[in-house]
């Protein structure tokens, strides 16, 4: 009994010892790592030498040039932070030897700000852009696209009409400067934020607060076509860039069986198109609420509507279009346009569904018939006149079907915008791009907008965002947009717009309201979180689709993001670039007539998450009758019958159904996939224009090394260092003592 008292007893203290040690290291631990705060005033605070949240201002590269920015060689650049402003006042003051970081609030990143830094001061070394929200209320001043978006002094001023127009009236074109040599970052943290805005425009007495920048992006004046032609030493060819691009998606309302004619494709086309992505000074942080986003939910919900009717008796058929890469140069639509209405020549059939070079994973686009109108959308979230749509369109049939669907709950009339002649100009668009491509006579059509004469002031920014969107004004034009297809299409030739737009009117009697649920569902994955449930489900099933036909699992595709992100990125096999599996080997782009030689030998393409949810919702919505046969994949949809040419597919809603969607590449038109080359290797194709240069911007992004980023730290004055330096001696062999110590304690009582 005694013995067990003393074992009690010797245990008890044991315990109560060891919690000493355990509250002793924790005691250490958090004095090492310093509060939560980011003061970064504790030496070998978690914050102080990590690399801080950040969104970066990268480099790109286009057929004359770069833009964007980056240091000068691999080694990092730094300096101590100093508000903007403080360094136009004393730049020319400060000791010379000093290097600097310049600390702006996003309200005062501009052009001229930068450009005042930079003239007042030769010791930049970078810049750190703030989320302002936690130290200032101004509304921003600037946005960094041209004043002529697309346009004039842009490198997409060769792919666009009406570029002398100045759209973007806040724009002051800080994103297609070359800022080689001086890295930029946003920090979105609004801690971290309001920190480096109070101590930039201290003393800093106690020791300069330091950020050091890691962003080589290459040399300066390198080219897209040098970038992508980089052979090594050893002559093999070794790409250090990739082009911009990704996949657009685009569905017919009637297949070609509904159309009830001998040849369904005799049926014009009446085309509704918009973008899905946007961009800003950093690409990490595109929300593009106002633009890719609005126009997304918008489009998708004119297919739910138009797709919930069984009896429209149209002499037209209708197409949607979702063009990716529309930011940079059209990326999307000018593909599409040129394929299907321009020309397009395969070299190297796969068999009568699949061209191997240049690659086109699906021909359908082959069977597309000749367009009667085109309506392009964009920013129609956010009104700039409440309650009212404007129309900017080439004075045809279009416009006038559109106007005679103005009503008490969205009123539409024609822009007041003219360019320098006095004609009614075409905003960037679609549309705009099918006019520079066809002919400006070409095509009848409109590009219906949220903004009269000048775009809002968040274009193109990262400040785009869903605060100010409006799903009551989504849905009205949604149900506007739907209702101008069906009296586009009911047209017969006799042009009656106020005819069609009553049968319009009769099918589709009524608004659509944003409590409806599959708006709540989308606006909140659009709007909010990329990751939502609803498009990792249609992803999955569309991941699980292409294993049952290649097999092959190449993974998900590339994720839209929590917030979404709707930079359009690089072309390459984790970014929706197809490529060929032959004879066991992966290719770019195939020119070899042995393709089906091995039973491996297919094509394979993983899309974004963005880009296969809208085609999974776009064959779902477009089903006039849903099949009752669940599914997990196109392997349990072997029963449903579709027509000799399309077998039956399944969505993320878990059915099986005829599909409706198909994918279109979007690259720029003088890029393709070499051929019988590895994955990631283009040629340009050399057609010039009048001045002999090539006329597309040709925009490609440089391979990043795993080590970019920017890291932020209090520089210590030395005499403290050997303070910290012994501190983490004594710590160690304080270490080493206490778990000895414990060690014999825990052997003694025989817990060891």
């Amino acid at each position: 009994m005694m013995l067990t008292t003393i074992h009690m007893i010797s245990s008890t203290r044991l315990k109560t010892t060891i919690v000493k040690i355990l509250f002793i290291v924790f005691f250490l631990q958090k004095f090492i790592d310093g509060s939560d705060s980011p003061s970064l005033d504790q030496p070998f605070q978690g914050s102080s030498f990590q690399k801080v949240e950040h969104d970066a201002c990268v480099t790109l590269f286009w057929k004359k040039g770069r833009i964007g920015c980056g240091t000068t060689s691999r080694s990092s650049q730094s300096g101590e932070v100093m508000y903007w402003s403080n360094l136009i006042v004393n730049g020319n003051n400060d000791d010379s030897s000093k290097n600097y970081i310049a600390v702006f609030s996003e309200v005062d990143y501009t052009l001229e700000n930068v450009e005042q830094v930079l003239d007042t001061s030769e010791n930049v070394m970078g810049a750190l852009v703030l989320n302002s929200t936690s130290f200032n209320e101004s509304y921003i001043k600037k946005n960094p696209s041209s004043v002529y978006p697309h346009g004039t002094d842009t490198p997409e001023e060769y792919v666009t009409l009406y570029g002398d127009v100045e759209w973007n009236t806040y724009g002051d074109g800080l994103m297609y400067e070359d800022n080689y040599g001086l890295p930029m970052a946003f920090v979105s943290d609004a801690k971290l934020s309001s920190y480096l805005h109070s101590v930039s425009q201290s003393d800093q007495t106690d020791g300069s607060v330091t950020a050091e920048f890691n962003y080589y992006m290459g040399g300066p004046n390198i080219t897209s076509e040098e970038c992508l032609s980089w052979k090594d030493t050893d002559g093999n060819w070794k790409p250090k860039c990739l082009p911009l691009g990704g996949q657009s998606i685009w569905a017919k309302l009637f297949d070609d069986e509904d159309d009830n004619e001998d040849d369904g494709n005799s049926k014009e086309m009446v085309w509704l198109t918009t973008s899905i992505d946007a961009t800003s000074m950093f690409h990490t942080s595109v929300r593009g609420s106002k633009t890719a986003a609005s126009n997304i939910l918008t489009l998708l919900l004119t297919a739910m509507l138009l797709g919930e009717l069984e009896d429209a008796s149209l002499s037209k058929n209708i197409g949607f279009a979702f063009f990716q890469g529309e930011s940079y140069g059209y990326l999307g639509s000018r593909s599409f346009w040129k394929d299907v209405y321009v020309e397009f020549y395969c070299e190297n059939y796969a068999n009568d569904t699949a061209c191997l070079f240049p690659l086109r994973p699906s021909l359908e686009f082959t069977k597309l018939s000749s367009i009667s109108n085109i309506i392009a959308i964009d920013q129609v979230g956010y009104l700039m006149e409440e309650g009212s749509l404007f129309t900017h369109g080439t004075g045809g049939f279009t416009d006038e079907v559109l106007l005679a669907l103005s009503s008490d709950d969205l009123l539409v009339q024609e822009s007041s915008a003219e360019d320098e002649n006095g004609d009614s100009p075409i905003p960037p668009s679609p549309l705009n791009s099918a006019l520079v491509l066809l002919g400006e006579d070409a095509i009848d059509g409109s590009v219906l907008t949220g903004f009269d004469d000048s775009f809002s002031s968040s274009y193109m920014s990262h400040l785009d965002l869903p605060d100010d969107v409006d799903l009551d004004s989504i849905c009205n034009t949604a149900t506007l947009l739907a209702r101008a297809a069906l009296a586009l299409a009911y047209d017969d030739g006799s042009q009656d717009s106020e005819s069609a737009a009553e049968y319009a009117l009769e099918l589709i009697p009524d608004q659509l309201q944003a409590s409806n649920d599959t708006v709540q569902i989308l606006s909140e994955c659009l709007f909010y979180n990329g990751e939502c449930d609803l498009f990792l489900t249609y992803s999955y099933v569309e991941r699980n689709n292409n294993v049952a036909k290649t097999g092959v699992d190449v993974g998900m595709g590339s994720a839209l993001g929590n917030p979404p992100n709707y930079y359009v990125n690089v072309l390459d096999v984790r970014n929706s670039q197809p490529f060929v599996l032959a004879s066991g080997n992966y290719y770019g782009a195939y020119n070899k007539s042995n393709f089906g030689g091995t039973s491996s030998d297919t094509i394979i393409l993983s899309p974004s998450v963005l880009e296969t949810s809208i085609k999974g919702l776009l064959d779902h919505f477009l089903t006039y009758t849903q099949s009752d046969i669940s599914c997990k994949s196109l392997k349990d949809c072997s029963e449903l019958q579709c027509s000799s040419e399309h077998s039956a597919t399944c969505t993320g809603a878990h059915v099986c159904t005829c599909p409706k969607a198909n994918y279109h590449i979007a690259l720029d038109t003088n890029l393709q996939a070499a051929p019988d080359q590895y994955i990631g290797k283009y040629s340009i194709i050399e057609q010039d224009d009048d001045e002999n240069e090539i006329s597309t911007p040709i925009y490609t992004e440089p391979y990043w090394s795993n080590s970019v980023g920017v890291t932020i730290y209090r520089k210590m004055d030395s005499s403290i260092g050997y303070y910290v330096l012994g501190f983490g001696v004594f710590l160690g062999i304080s270490s080493v003592v206490i778990a000895i110590f414990g060690r014999k304690l825990l052997y003694l009582n025989k817990l060891y």
